[in-house]
């Protein structure tokens, strides 16, 4: 019989299996549209404005910051759902 976290680690598996050719896809028309776009005349960055990696960086310290705290929050959750053992008495 196939316990729930084999079922879970396969279908994660999967997903991640399926994500990566759109991932390539995605990196191909991204390079494809970055060189048509240095081909236009260059317009002038407004200071202040954060560099796309910036965004991103940021973006992704928020959401790691994020599922951290919803980790522990579902583990404070699940073990106090989590029926303990009652000490057994010599009687």
């Amino acid at each position: 019989m196939t316990t729930y976290t084999e079922m879970t680690e396969k279908a994660a598996d999967q997903i991640l299996a399926a994500m990566k050719p759109m991932n390539e896809l995605t990196s191909s028309v991204a390079d494809m549209t970055i060189e048509a776009v240095s081909k236009l005349p260059s317009v002038p960055t407004p200071e202040g404005v954060p560099t796309a990696l910036e965004v991103v960086t940021a973006h992704f310290a928020f959401a790691e910051k994020l599922l951290t705290a919803q980790k522990d929050f579902a583990f404070r959750l699940a073990g106090a759902a989590t029926p303990q053992s009652k000490p057994t008495t010599g009687k």
